[in-house]
């Protein structure tokens, strides 16, 4: 074997895998150390590696046509975060709330108190794309409502955050009562019935999916939830705070971007938009269930990152979070406890031994995927190779078989 000849194959035949390589030095020792795996008779070193290599290609193919078994190409990864099952039906319903994550170990039931779901459904409405048109409504209506000196953005953002679920509710709601008097005439006789109909307001305009899932909104979700302490989601663990406390790991670490509106103080009417890095704590994890569907929930605690008091960045960029400071620690129905499990990534907070209370997020990638390299990263997952079928392979009415045929006769 020549080096440069392997080099010139590795560099054709791996091309993918080599751009991801600092020094393509590196995959070749790789690769001849692998080589050397297959040496089972050192009197014999080119019969080992040819034998050692044919093996190998004959359990890859023949492990690709086999369904039902674990082989290396569909194993689970090491954080397996597929959903099981599929409750949820209907092409829109999975569009605006596709399940995602798996929970992990047993569960409890939960009843939510009056505040909880209010908070928990207040994020679900206030992120659903159907409900964006509704929301403008609202905030132009209660604009209109307030009075000249009482018109500041902040103002309305507070009202508005306040009382948007209880004014969806009743703008879309599915309780309106009629009361219908039928009669009914049989053998010359009338009797009168009397129906008791609900009816929709305002959706008469609007598509039948996008209509069952603003029903759903508008009724809310159930009191009753189910309770787990570990998720799996976006290829990261999360475990609850109370859990970890139990363990040496770390998996309660919640970081994610919101684009927020903000204001610097009660006073302040300059409203600033943009994405607000939030790190939190994971304290709980609830899965709520709508008529048709459901969505996980993460309960976190809330580092004050809007306060020069609760972050800061040091001369060497490294971002510092203060925990003795939380956000949304009382419970009152204008704090935001919960975010949608879709949201979260993972962050591991480091304790800052010289400053007491502060600690300092790392980030962290997923194990399974990978950097494809560029100018512009792309983490790209790595999907397990699917099974194939030899007999569509392999068909009689495909033209290479057919002349295969011909020339056996």
């Amino acid at each position: 074997m020549r080096p440069r000849n392997t080099m010139n194959w590795l560099e054709k035949e791996n091309n993918l895998y080599v751009k991801g390589v600092d020094n393509i030095q590196d995959y070749l020792f790789w690769y001849l150390g692998k080589l050397k795996s297959h040496v089972r008779n050192k009197a014999k070193l080119e019969g080992s590696n040819a034998e050692g290599y044919r093996f190998e290609e004959i359990l890859t193919f023949c492990s690709r046509y086999i369904e039902n078994i674990e082989t290396r190409w569909n194993q689970p990864g090491r954080v397996d975060d597929e959903p099981i099952g599929d409750i949820q039906t209907g092409s829109r319903v999975t569009e605006l709330f596709p399940r995602v994550g798996k929970p992990v170990g047993g569960s409890s039931y939960y009843t939510l108190t009056p505040i909880e779901k209010l908070q928990a459904h207040r994020h679900i409405l206030t992120n659903c794309p159907i409900v964006d048109d509704y929301l403008k409504q609202f905030r132009s209506i209660t604009q209109n409502q307030m009075r000249r000196g009482q018109r500041s953005a902040s103002e309305i953002d507070k009202k508005v955050h306040k009382e948007f679920a209880h004014w969806f509710r009743n703008r879309v709601s599915f309780r309106t009562k009629i009361d219908v008097c039928i009669e009914l005439v049989f053998n010359n006789k009338s009797n009168w019935m009397l129906y008791r109909v609900y009816i929709c307001n305002n959706l008469d305009n609007i598509d039948g999916p996008d209509k069952d899932v603003l029903i759903s909104l508008a009724h809310g979700p159930y009191d009753k939830v189910k309770r787990f302490t570990a998720f799996n989601v976006n290829g990261f663990k999360f475990r609850t705070l109370e859990r970890d406390n139990l363990l040496k790991t770390q998996n309660s670490g919640v970081f994610g971007m919101f684009g927020t509106q903000s204001y610097s103080n009660n006073s302040d009417t300059q409203m600033r938009f943009g994405g607000v890095p939030y790190y939190e704590r994971l304290i709980d994890i609830i899965v709520l269930s709508y008529d048709g569907f459901i969505v996980p929930m993460f309960k976190c605690e809330w580092a004050n990152t809007t306060n020069p008091r609760g972050i800061k960045i040091d001369k060497m960029d490294f971002t510092s979070i203060n925990f003795v400071r939380l956000l949304h620690t009382e419970e009152h129905e204008d704090n935001e406890p919960y975010i949608q499990a879709s949201e979260a990534q993972m962050v591991f907070y480091v304790d800052d031994k010289n400053e007491q209370g502060w600690s300092i997020p790392v980030h962290l990638k997923p194990r399974e995927l990978y950097v494809m390299g560029g100018n512009d990263e792309m983490m790209t997952p790595i999907e397990p190779y699917p099974s194939q079928n030899l007999e569509q392979i392999c068909s009689n009415d495909e033209p290479g078989t057919s002349v295969a045929n011909d020339n056996n006769n």
